[in-house]
């Protein structure tokens, strides 16, 4: 009754105030979003999301997680629909593996589906970075395409600016309310990234999976002498008391799982480190500037890890014009 009222007052009015009370309506509307809670708008941004964005291709890219696979693309709608829901039989990083997937399903509609991934290979192999990135044992196409997607030198001299866009970084804490302070793709493609090398040490052309192995042995005799007492204690009363974790920490020791992540987040670093360097030197000729520790912190902090397959003389184009 109360809606019919409502146009019953609105058709009072003649054409441009008609146009001006709906207009006012409008920006009522948009005005109240600002008096939602953060987590509010967040939803409100998220919905908006699904509804799905047109890119200057033509394409609309949806969020549906209600789909049974993990992607698909309609070429008479151009429409391409990506599930992102986190289900237990869904590994982590296959959603960044759909979107590449399904992106290059877009540029090449006519091609079969195994041969999709086979396109990555020459975009990649075309740059003298992209082929440095697959001549490491673990690093393939697919994660050499995402790791030139995402990271840029130009304007980053050191490699903590990788560390922290990736995530790495452990000072910086995302508080409630606030923008998320890294790329979350990239973190993931990290975590598939350190993954693999662990999977691969036991090659004979194996590089970081060796470190992660070495880095490992070193945080579990740590452990065993009590000095990441600290943080077991702060970690105690995160989780549940019937869990494998509380075991350890509730005696002053970090799990097996902890330790294992300890590991692999290094090792991923000390690889971001090299691929910086790789990408500084093909962009503007020289070295990077030397680390801060180095210059001004003498002793265990100035171990400098030599980075492998360097210098690289396979050829290829320069990733970017400095």
């Amino acid at each position: 009754m109360q809606k019919k009222r409502k146009e019953s007052k609105l058709h009072r009015h003649n054409l441009e105030e008609r146009r001006r009370i709906l207009a006012g309506t409008r920006r009522r509307k948009k005005a109240k979003l600002h008096q939602h809670t953060a987590a509010e708008r967040r939803r409100i941004r998220d919905r908006e999301r699904r509804r799905g964005r047109k890119g200057k291709d033509g394409y609309t890219r949806k969020v549906d997680n209600t789909m049974k696979g993990f992607g698909e693309t309609d070429f008479k709608k151009k429409v391409i629909r990506i599930n992102k829901s986190k289900k237990k039989n869904k590994r982590k990083g296959e959603i960044l593996d759909t979107i590449v997937h399904e992106e290059q399903h877009r540029i090449h509609p006519g091609m079969k589906e195994k041969n999709i991934k086979k396109t990555l290979t020459p975009f990649t192999q075309r740059y003298r970075v992209g082929r440095w990135l697959q001549s490491i044992c673990g690093i393939g196409p697919v994660l050499s395409a995402g790791l030139i997607a995402h990271l840029d030198v130009r304007n980053r001299p050191t490699a903590g600016h990788f560390w922290r866009f990736a995530g790495l970084d452990p000072t910086v804490v995302w508080s409630k309310g606030e923008r998320r302070p890294w790329n979350a793709k990239l973190k993931t493609l990290c975590y598939k990234i350190g993954e693999s090398f662990v999977k691969t040490q036991s090659r004979a052309t194996d590089y970081y999976g060796k470190l992660f192995r070495e880095r490992k042995d070193q945080e579990i005799k740590k452990n065993d002498l009590k000095e990441f007492s600290d943080q077991a204690d702060a970690r105690v009363s995160t989780v549940s008391k019937s869990t494998d974790a509380y075991k350890f920490y509730s005696i002053g020791l970090l799990p097996p799982a902890h330790i294992h992540a300890r590991a692999r987040r290094w090792v991923v670093k000390i690889f971001l480190s090299h691929l910086h360097h790789v990408m500084y030197v093909d962009a503007y000729g020289v070295e990077p500037p030397v680390p801060y520790v180095f210059e001004k912190c003498p002793g265990d902090h100035s171990h400098f890890i030599a980075l492998p397959n360097w210098p690289f003389e396979g050829g290829g184009e320069q990733l970017y014009v400095a």
